[in-house]
Formats: C-alpha cells, structure tokens, sequence
C-alpha cells in the first residue's frame, strides 16, 4: 500500500501546488497577526479597559490552536460524501467566516459575546491550518515535502508582515479597526477558499483512524520528535517577547514595530532559504535540524550585546531566519511521520505541542524569570529549551532506523 500511495501522489503532483500552498498561508498569516496585533489596541484604545481584559481577549484567540488536534481527528475520520476529506471543511470554513468576521467588526462592548466570536473567527483559522495540513500531506510526494514546508511559512511571513504594514497604517491614518477587520476577513476567505483546486485523492483504508494511530506511536521516534516539538516552541521567546524587551530599552511603539518587522522578514528569507538549501545539501532533516538548533544556542544569547535600534534590527532579521528554517524542517519531519490514516490528527498534534511550549511554557517561564531577572537574562536563559531540542535530535541519530512509514520507509536519520 506504502508503494500505492506515493505512486497516487506522484501522478496527481502539480509544480503549481506550492504557490496555493503559500497563497493559504498568506492568507492566514495576514489575518491572525491582524488580529493579534489589532484586538489588544482595540480593547485598551477604543473599549477603554486594561491590560488585562486585552490579554484576555488574545488569550481566547490563541485557545483554539491548543486542540488542533481535533479538527484534524474530524476532518480525517469524517469525510462528506463523494467530496472526501478536505475539500468541504475549507469549503464550510470559507461560507461561516464571511458573517462571522463582518458581526465581529460591529462590536463595540467587551463582554462574552465579544470573546466568543474571537474564539470562533480564530478557532475557523485553526480549522483550516489542521485540514490544510492533512490535505498537504494526502497530495505531496516525499521529494516535494520540503519545499511545500518552505512554501508554507514563508507565505504565513509575507502575509503577517503585509498585515501589520496595511493594519497600522489603517489604524494611524483613520483609526478604523472596522475597516481592518473586514481587510483580514476578505484575505483569509479568499485564501482558503483557493485550496479548493488541489486535487482529490482517495486513499484505501483512508478513514481508519485506529491503525494510522498504531503506525505514527508504533516507532520511538514520534514521540520524541513531540517533545522537540514542544522544547523548539518553549524555545522562542523572541517570537512573543521581543516587545517587552525593546521597551526594556526604551522604544516607543513606531520603533518596536520597525524593529520588529525585521524579524518577520527574516522568516520569509529563512523560510525561502531552508527550501533551497536542501535542494543541494545531501543530509537528513534530523542532522539539519541539530545544525539549526546550534545556530539558535549560539546567535540567542546574543540580545545582550547591545540596545542600539540598527543592531537589534539585524539581530531579530538573523534570528528570524533561524527560528523559521527550524519550523520548517520540523514541519517536513511532521509530515514524513503523519500516515494518510491520521495526516491531519497527527500533524496538528505536533502543532499543537508546539504551540503549548509556545502558548503556554514561554510565557510561564518568562514571566517568573522576569520577576527575578532581567529581559535580555530571560532571552538568554530560554535559549536552554533549544540545547534540550538539539540533544533529544542527537539521540534520535543514534537510534535504528525504523521498520516501516505510510511512504514505504521512515527516514533514515
């Protein structure tokens, strides 16, 4: 079946389909920075409440990405009808966003209903990125995971720093957060909807979940790949933290928001970068991923050398590039271990993992540090999750390789 399935991807591959992957991912990259840059100003701007109802309000965002793991379960088991597995979830997706996202724009009071509709609007994005994800691993052939991967991410990074440009200067010019919200809403629409065209491929055994789970956990290697996952996550301080840190120096906002920038530019050039590296550099995502995690120990500890706004710029625009190449080839890794049976479950549970570490560890970790040290400290104390990743990388080349993946063989690491 292994032979059957690579053989049914390699027949409907299209060089088109990397371009619709970054398209969706623009797509969501555009509008969930729009909203995590825009709701916080909103509630402490316009409602007029603290900085605690605003961390609330991107907390209810942020909840939806922690259960992916769901609509990923849905999506894989439930298919509908002749139209499979995929293609009506973004489809359903796509029609509930447009009146969802439009009501979310009129509101105006900060109570439950506000919370709720921002739980839904981001808990639909998170749905689409689980059934994209499953959809991606069901058509891509194991030469093209890569660059799919790379494709992914540096869409979601062209797409999150066009969102902050267009959503600020909205805001600085008519302050109309109205406006902005509908921007975001039309994007992502569009951009899921544009999925739509990949082609539809029908896998045997293609719903039972209970046999997909057993090949995923029936190798040690899933489960430690989880755990790098989750330490990679823990790891980024700098994705969530890097503003208190720029105001630890003094910045105001126009400056931490330029300084910033560089860092999400850094992650479409990483993301582009990593595509093209291993297109010539012959070696296993695992020793690549170990080479990566080096990089992030050695450049994070770094953010101590100096306050000045063109130093910090460039040493967010690197560190961006190093953080993102990882994320992709974490990614490719997930898709090599995620079988058709449970491509979308599977996928989102390292997504998710990740983003516990990301979510929930980082902002644990940093913000006790931060009653004790200082900003540039916790930076540099963080960067010890990325020494744990690289280790558990390094056992995982000394492991056998495993007998069997849903393409033929697991790789060899």
């Amino acid at each position: 079946m292994s032979e059957e399935i690579e053989s049914l991807r390699v027949a409907h591959w299209k060089p088109i389909f990397p371009i619709i992957q970054a398209f969706f991912y623009f797509g969501e990259g555009y509008s969930l920075f729009t909203l995590q840059l825009i709701v916080p100003l909103y509630v402490l701007n316009v409602i007029n409440l603290g900085t605690d109802k605003a961390a609330l309000a991107t907390a209810f965002a942020g909840i939806p990405w922690l259960i992916k793991i769901l609509y990923g379960l849905i999506s894989d088991k439930f298919p509908i009808g002749k139209f499979g597995r995929r293609k009506p979830y973004l489809l359903l997706i796509g029609v509930l966003a447009i009146p969802l996202w439009y009501y979310f724009s009129t509101l105006t009071v900060f109570n439950s209903t506000f919370l709720g509709v921002l739980f839904v609007i981001s808990m639909l994005a998170a749905f689409s990125d689980a059934v994209l994800d499953g959809y991606v691993v069901d058509i891509t052939p194991e030469e093209h995971q890569q660059v799919m991967q790379s494709a992914a991410w540096s869409g979601r990074g062209v797409g999150a720093l066009l969102g902050t440009f267009i959503s600020l200067s909205i805001l600085a010019d008519t302050s109309n957060y109205a406006l902005i919200y509908q921007i975001a809403a039309a994007v992502f629409i569009l951009t899921t909807v544009s999925a739509l065209v990949l082609p539809k491929i029908e896998f045997e055994h293609e719903t039972e979940t209970i046999s997909g789970f057993r090949k995923a956990f029936g190798v040690r290697q899933t489960k430690y790949i989880l755990l790098i996952s989750a330490f990679m996550g823990a790891g980024q301080v700098m994705y969530s933290f890097a503003s208190v840190l720029l105001d630890s120096y003094g910045f105001d906002e126009t400056n931490i928001s330029n300084i910033t920038a560089f860092y999400l530019i850094g992650n479409v050039i990483g993301a582009l970068l990593i595509g093209a590296t291993v297109k010539y550099v012959k070696m296993s995502s695992v020793k690549l991923l170990i080479i990566i995690e080096v990089l992030a120990i050695l450049w994070s500890p770094l953010a101590v050398v100096s306050s000045d706004g063109t130093y910090l710029s460039a040493f967010l625009f690197i560190l961006g590039m190093i953080m993102t190449a990882g994320t992709v080839v974490i990614s490719k890794i997930t898709m090599e271990y995620s079988p058709v049976e449970v491509a979308s479950t599977m996928f989102a549970l390292f997504a998710s993992v990740n983003n516990i570490g990301l979510l929930i560890v980082s902002p644990i970790f940093t913000g006790y540090l931060l009653t004790v040290y200082s900003p540039v400290v916790v930076v540099v104390l963080a960067s010890g999750w990325f020494v744990l990743a690289a280790l558990l990388l390094w056992v995982l080349t000394r492991m056998e390789e495993p007998k069997e993946k849903q393409t033929g063989q697991f790789p060899a690491i």
